[in-house]
């Protein structure tokens, strides 16, 4: 089973990380999510909080950028090393280390026939992207196309990090707060 894994809405005064900067410079972050594979980075990453709040053992940016305490970070990748980079993250004011997750693969999933959404088209106020998904509102994965991956984005839907049931069981047993995760629906 999968799940989409987001911000815990019912956690009241949350910290929002962004925007994040490389050397000084505001990255991209809807491109950041798209970029599949690993990241050269030569320089130093920073956070800046956005939403004054707590941190909480797993964050998130704009665009659902994952950002996480060290203990989380070691969980995650003790469950699935292949996919996924940490970067060391400076958080503004924190002295405790903090990785921005990046996560290498963005699989080709989802099941367009079971899941319920919207397309941008010509004469939408963004006709450049014509053809792509404009709303989601049930996403079903086809865990044939998911293949052996357990934590990823969804291509076409790159916002949404869907991890396996593996990933959810083992972060909520390790007691790690700031993440919720709503079952995806499965193609038949």
């Amino acid at each position: 089973m999968f799940y989409r894994m987001s911000f815990d809405s019912r956690l009241k005064h949350q910290s929002l990380i962004s925007p994040i900067r490389i050397g000084g410079v505001d990255v991209n972050e809807s491109e950041l999510i798209r970029h599949q594979g690993p990241i050269s980075i030569a320089e130093k990453v920073r956070g800046e909080i956005a939403q004054i709040g707590n941190l909480n053992d797993i964050n998130f940016g704009s665009h659902d950028i994952l950002i996480c305490r060290e203990p989380v970070s070691k969980t995650l990748k003790s469950v699935d090393p292949l996919e996924l980079q940490l970067i060391p993250i400076d958080i503004t004011g924190e002295t405790t280390p903090f990785y921005l997750i990046h996560l290498l693969s963005i699989v080709d999933c989802i099941d367009r026939k079971s899941s319920q959404y919207t397309l941008w088209t010509e004469s939408s106020f963004r006709p450049e992207l014509a053809g792509e998904y404009e709303m989601m509102m049930k996403m079903v994965i086809d865990p044939e196309k998911a293949g052996g991956h357990k934590i990823f984005r969804a291509k076409g839907w790159e916002i949404a990090i869907v991890v396996h049931e593996t990933i959810k069981r083992t972060l909520e047993d390790a007691g790690h707060s700031g993440a919720t995760f709503r079952l995806l629906d499965r193609a038949h």
